[in-house]
């Protein structure tokens, strides 16, 4: 398999994803199986997918691979499955329902609106908040957009939101990550509890679960092409990959002042960690020339004789 690693499938598609889709009909031609790999926590993604014209096939997410719930086609949450007791009072305002006990408000439910012709339910559930006798909101339950609880995450009531847990399909919890504030107030992680094949794991950061779900996947065809150095290139650090990995270049990885990496792209991006950069320009091709990494080079003029096929054949040469 042939995975091309990105952050996440985006409502709309940026340049960088569009490469790896049109790459994904190039490797079919060539009889290569190949899959966009996303890292970042979407409950979206299957709109966002549908919306570009990708099948659940085409994609596979970091958190469903651990949730168990990358082909779900189950039953969906709705409003109807939302119970309180007999005394507690539901008021609807348009895709929101407010549910009162007495004065006091004890829960809040926002529902899905209908977007791009995807599937949704009447009044399916997008999250569900439930409230102190403060009014502070102490948990939020959100649903991913194909039916199913995926996610709470759980709030203190002075130092802030403090806990993510995220499910299987029977809403047992698989993963927990929990936070705690630093000196600049803001949330930071201090542990990460996964149960994987009935067996706990605990990593102190995202970039080491990054790396051990990257582990996970590799096979003895397994390669990888990173489309966004600066979402996975530290999961690439805690990994321990045999399998052949390269950049691609898509000009996001420079300074556009200097021409240079950027200091960020620096920060995370170990150039030891490539077999190679897939180049698509002749500026391209120059600049990785001057970097202590291999350069493979794809810059073919595509208003010249033959483009395609050169283009073609230069994939062939990595897939051999």
């Amino acid at each position: 398999m042939n995975y091309f690693m990105t952050g996440m499938i985006d409502y709309n598609l940026a340049a960088p994803e569009a490469a790896a889709i049109a790459r994904q009909e190039v490797f079919t031609n060539l009889k290569a199986d190949s899959q966009l790999l996303t890292v970042i926590y979407n409950r979206f993604l299957r709109l966002n997918a549908f919306r570009a014209g990708l099948k659940p096939e085409q994609y596979v997410n970091m958190f469903d691979f651990f949730q168990g719930s990358a082909s779900y086609n189950g039953p969906i949450s709705t409003l109807a499955d939302v119970a309180f007791p007999n005394l507690v009072t539901p008021v609807r305002q348009g895709n929101i329902v407010y549910y009162y006990q007495g004065a006091d408000r004890i829960a809040e439910v926002h529902l899905f609106e209908p977007d791009s012709d995807f599937p949704f339910a009447q009044d399916q559930l997008s999250t569900v908040s439930f409230y102190d006798r403060l009014n502070n909101i102490n948990r939020t339950d959100m649903y991913d957009v194909r039916g199913f609880k995926s996610r709470s995450d759980f709030y203190g009531r002075v130092r802030g939101q403090h806990l993510e847990t995220y499910y299987n399909l029977k809403g047992e919890p698989v993963l927990e990550i929990t936070y705690q504030k630093n000196a600049a107030d803001q949330n930071e992680i201090t542990r990460l509890m996964l149960t994987y094949q009935q067996t706990q794991h605990v990593f102190d950061n995202l970039a080491q679960l990054q790396g051990f779900f990257y582990d996970q996947l590799q096979q003895a065809d397994t390669r990888f092409f990173v489309d966004r150095a600066f979402e996975v290139s530290s999961g690439l650090e805690a990994a321990s990959l045999t399998a052949p990995v390269y950049l691609v270049d898509h000009d996001t990885q420079r300074d556009p002042a200097s021409s240079g990496l950027s200091d960020a792209i620096q920060a995370v991006v170990h150039l030891a960690k490539f077999q190679g950069v897939i180049t698509a320009t002749l500026d391209q091709h120059n600049f990785w020339q001057q970097q202590p990494v291999t350069t493979i080079d794809m810059s073919v003029a595509a208003n010249q004789p033959g483009a395609v096929p050169a283009v073609i054949a230069g994939w062939q040469n990595i897939l051999k």
